[in-house]
């Protein structure tokens, strides 16, 4: 018995539909992945900044017959008292949300076990920050808000029931924000001085100090030319991405102000991805996405013009 036409039609439509669905679901992961690519490149590059900063201070020091060694030594160490156990959190914080639209992507491309091993990576690093005697270094509101995504992702990977997983991870939003609320804390914070700025703080403090006038003066310069051209332009180039980062006047800096901008286009684009993700035409969010994607080069633009 032949199948109507028409029927064949309804068919087609349906099957189109769950295209537009799964599409509008891959544009919002793929610019969510820009997004915690950009923010992760930043995180990184300016807890480099502030230990590169303190190995020229510490050459110096030692470069110098008036240079306080263990002074520039403790300096050092600031970096990381100020920057690890931070950096660490940041990095999860960052890698859940890139896991989440990783997962998403594996859900629709029905590929769920290339992210599994990921995931658990990440919820033993999120499970390892704490101190010696076991309790944790990071505010616990901000961990559970990071946990609760890590935990949804492993659940709907380990059901591996496709359909409900992607119904379940497009209906996650209020945690989704939460933790980007907890990202969005350590760039700008307007309650205190963000550990963003703080860090910047202790790099900005690096820099300074009778070793650098020193040793990027004259004498030097006439009797270690090239080293010091060097130390100079590592300074130099120091120097210019603080500026572009620290606040000022109580005003966040350039950078944080467009990667925050960023962060926000995308807490913005969550509850539109939840009403619109799973409709045939999703006009609102792919619309809502060409702002997120705005943002996002601009913030990208931001870091990489600030070094």
């Amino acid at each position: 018995m032949s199948v109507p036409l028409r029927a064949i039609a309804a068919l087609a439509v349906l099957a189109l539909a769950g295209c537009a669905n799964y599409k509008a679901i891959t544009n919002f992961a793929v610019e969510t992945t820009k997004m915690t690519g950009a923010v992760r490149q930043e995180i990184q590059q300016v807890a480099k900044l502030c230990n590169d900063a303190a190995d020229v201070r510490v050459l110096l020091s030692e470069s110098t017959p008036t240079g306080d060694v263990e002074g520039a030594k403790a300096l050092k160490k600031s970096c990381g008292l100020t920057g690890d156990a931070t950096v660490a959190f940041q990095e999860v914080t960052v890698d859940t949300l890139e896991l989440y639209a990783k997962t998403l992507l594996a859900m629709v491309d029905d590929k769920q076990f290339e992210v599994r091993s990921s995931i658990q990576g990440t919820a033993k690093k999120l499970s390892a920050l704490k101190d010696k005697d076991g309790a944790s270094i990071v505010n616990p509101k901000k961990v559970t808000a990071v946990a609760s995504v890590l935990s949804l992702l492993a659940d709907v990977l380990v059901k591996a029931e496709r359909e409900d997983g992607i119904r379940r991870l497009v209906a996650a939003g209020p945690d989704l924000v939460a933790n980007a609320r907890v990202l969005r804390s350590f760039f700008v914070d307007e309650a205190q001085q963000s550990n963003y700025d703080g860090w910047l703080t202790t790099t900005a403090r690096v820099t300074r100090g009778s070793e650098i006038s020193v040793g990027m003066g004259k004498p030097m310069a006439v009797a270690e030319p090239i080293r010091t051209a060097e130390l100079r332009r590592q300074i130099g180039v120091t120097s210019k991405a603080i500026d572009s980062r620290l606040a000022k006047a109580g005003k966040a800096g350039d950078v944080p102000t467009k990667i925050v901008a960023a962060i926000d286009a995308w807490i913005v684009s969550v509850p539109v991805f939840q009403q619109e993700a799973l409709k045939s035409d999703p006009r609102a969010l792919l619309n809502q996405l060409d702002d997120f994607r705005t943002k996002t080069l601009e913030a990208r633009d931001a870091i990489e013009a600030g070094f």
